[in-house]
């Protein structure tokens, strides 16, 4: 599932191009010919055709044995095919393999939300160094003077003590930088066994399939939406949403399927409210990447509920 570059020394090979929703996932929103999906672009603002492999994929995304994560990734997805042919037949809980081959994807895209999250934060702490010492070099007898006027003792002005000062300085002046104040700790496989033990403690997986037959489903590039217990409106990993906070969490498998941790195997119709409160949801987690079924509209929709969100505020 992932393109691979040339070995690195010592015979390894590096996954460049990880994707963090399963193309097998995303395949499900291909429709007709050509084999494109209509993807809503967050940072362009536009609305564009493009093959699985070029949307929901980060370079470089999993640092630390990526060949490792691909490898359980892909073994897991190959396995897909028999789920969504339970799936399209009604008989997903009569299923047991289908079954928990439901329940791993979804404890994987998880986990690779949560990843994301630490990667997004290792890379705004190393932002934050970078500029720390940009100050030090290009600023040092302001940020002396500063030192001097903070302190009432006398300081002995080394390398560490201006760093230090600059990290105050870029703290002060751009403000928070790290998420929730986590660091970068836990890598994919542990946030994998968090997101198990969580399917431990909630038995069942439901199934939500929207009343109207127009109706359709959103995927994004972060796709498992994780509320908080507290009922406060905060959504995943990138709101602050701990695995401790999390009493379930859910996700996209196919424009007319979302599969949810919960107490009890169940099929549950839902109405449009429930489907637009999902796809706004997926907008409102996507980083780079909204997919949509090419010619449902919902990828022009995105684009119309960003720029009416951005003129609102202005």
């Amino acid at each position: 599932m992932s393109s691979t570059t040339a070995p690195r020394s010592g015979g390894g090979r590096a996954f460049d191009n990880q994707h963090v929703v399963s193309q097998a996932v995303l395949r499900r929103w291909l429709d007709g010919e050509p084999r494109l999906l209509e993807v809503y672009q967050r940072d362009s603002g536009l609305v564009s055709l493009a093959p699985t492999n070029e949307v929901c994929a980060i370079e470089n995304f999993i640092h630390d044995d990526p060949a490792r994560a691909e490898r359980t990734w892909g073994a897991h997805e190959r396995r897909l095919g028999d789920f969504y042919r339970a799936l399209a037949e009604e008989r997903l809980f009569d299923d047991a393999r289908a079954l928990q081959t439901a329940r791993t994807m979804l404890a994987l895209h998880a986990a690779r939300s949560y990843t994301m999250r630490d990667v997004s934060v290792r890379a705004q702490a190393l932002a934050r160094e970078k500029v720390a010492h940009d100050l030090v070099a290009k600023y040092p007898d302001e940020l002396i003077a500063e030192i001097h006027n903070q302190s009432l003792l006398f300081v002995p002005i080394t390398y560490a003590v201006l760093l230090d000062q600059a990290r105050r300085a870029v703290d002060r002046n751009s403000g928070p930088l790290m998420l929730g104040g986590a660091v970068f700790r836990d890598r994919l496989f542990a946030h994998f066994r968090r997101a198990r033990q969580l399917m431990k403690a909630q038995k069942g997986l439901e199934v939500l399939v929207p009343v109207d037959p127009a109706s359709e489903f959103v995927i994004g590039d972060d796709p498992v939406l994780i509320p908080s217990s507290q009922r406060d409106g905060r959504f995943g990993p990138c709101q602050g949403v701990r695995w401790l906070e999390a009493e379930t969490f859910f996700m996209p498998l196919s424009p007319r399927h979302v599969i949810a941790v919960g107490p009890a195997n169940v099929w549950r119709d839902v109405n449009d409210d429930v489907v637009q409160w999902m796809n706004l949801h997926q907008l409102r987690q996507s980083r780079r990447h909204l997919v949509t079924r090419p010619g449902s509209g919902l990828a022009h929709w995105a684009a119309d509920v960003i720029r009416t969100t951005v003129e609102s505020a202005a």
